[in-house]
């Protein structure tokens, strides 16, 4: 049962705050462009308080409106409005923060769970818009004030371990509490928690241009759906299929199969694959990583004469992990949300491409 709190019907005063806060926020999105402001604390002050009222909007709206059309309508103007600022000439503002789509990644993020939960499960629908709000929100703000000496760079954006792990604790609380006092979960709370904690942790950490306004809050409800569902079975395998995703991914990184980024991502998806696929689902990709990387370290010598030729190296990153995987732990997750066998033959499938490819590759 959940909480009666997301039951009540919508009132008037909840309905013209939340406009309200919708209207302040756009000011805000467009105040940098009237302002012009010309130093970073200013561009980081105005897109934490940015942040932060878009995050409060996504919570409270959703109790504002007794349909979701009008929802639908105002994040649609929300995410014209932000393509079309970003298309004007660079100002001096964007000229030292750079260009961002944070409000239309954003936006689809919540029109994304408005479809999927919106009539059937509004509770995950706030939930996984907390993760933006207060998680996402809480690692930009530690990692840019006080992680100036532990930074590091996996894809595009500049990150840090203290923000990377401010991520994590948050995210961890968040899945705590939803599980138990909101989706009245009560099975193994604190290791489930910590484990999805640490996949939303990861896939934060490998967003860049504010696509983790978009990948944060979808990937923390989806996995707050699955998990309300799970036995004690399930957790035990999503337990298991995330250490040895850890393990391999450690793994990876120390051979130099991998980069940094490349286990980042090798982490996420095979804890999706051995968590909630088991064995059967683990084993092919397995046998395809472990000789595909052992593959790629054959001949090294003949393979820098071709180095310039051929985009592909021994050192995969998460682009090449995520072509070879992706197709993968979407599959996986299609399975988990509608089961049937046709999924694992498409994945059977999915991998025999990727073994062709990545093999004639290596060998020629």
């Amino acid at each position: 049962m959940d909480w009666i709190f997301f039951s009540k019907a919508p009132n008037n005063q909840i309905l013209w705050l939340t406009i309200g806060v919708f209207f302040v926020l756009l000011l805000l999105r467009i105040l940098p462009f009237i302002l012009n402001p010309n130093s970073v604390h200013s561009q980081r002050l105005l897109r934490w308080t940015l942040h932060l009222l878009l995050g409060i909007f996504s919570i409270i709206s959703p109790l504002s409106f007794k349909t979701s059309w009008p929802l639908i309508l105002l994040l649609v103007l929300s995410m014209i409005l932000d393509l079309v600022l970003n298309q004007r000439p660079s100002g001096d503002h964007q000229k030292i923060s750079g260009r961002s789509y944070g409000m239309t990644f954003w936006a689809l993020a919540f029109l994304s769970l408005i479809f999927l939960f919106w009539d059937s499960h509004k509770p995950l629908l706030i939930l996984g818009m907390s993760f933006f709000a207060f998680a996402d929100l809480l690692a930009s703000v530690v990692g840019q004030s006080f992680s100036k000496n532990h930074v590091f760079v996996l894809v595009k954006d500049q990150k840090s371990w203290l923000g990377s792990a401010s991520m994590f604790v948050l995210s961890w609380a968040i899945f705590y509490f939803g599980l138990k006092h909101i989706l009245n979960f009560h099975q193994h709370l604190i290791g489930l928690s910590f484990a999805l904690a640490l996949v939303v942790a990861c896939v934060e950490t490998l967003s860049t241009k504010g696509s983790d306004n978009f990948f944060v809050p979808l990937s923390g409800a989806l996995l707050l759906y699955l998990s309300q569902h799970f036995d004690p079975e399930q957790i035990k395998q999503l337990l298991t299929g995330e250490l040895l995703a850890f393990l391999t991914a450690i793994l990876s990184y120390r051979f130099k199969f991998l980069s940094l980024s490349g286990s980042f991502m090798v982490f996420i998806l095979a804890t999706l694959i051995f968590g909630l696929g088991g064995w059967a689902w683990s084993v092919p990709i397995l046998t395809f990583f472990i000789l595909s990387s052992l593959l790629s370290k054959m001949g090294k010598q003949v393979k820098q004469k071709f180095k310039d030729t051929f985009e592909k190296s021994g050192v995969r990153d998460h682009a090449q992990v995520l072509a070879n995987g992706g197709l993968g732990g979407l599959l996986i997750l299609f399975n988990a949300f509608f089961p049937s066998n046709l999924w694992y033959y498409l994945y059977l499938l999915s991998l025999m491409v990727a073994t062709a490819d990545t093999w004639s590759t290596e060998i020629g």
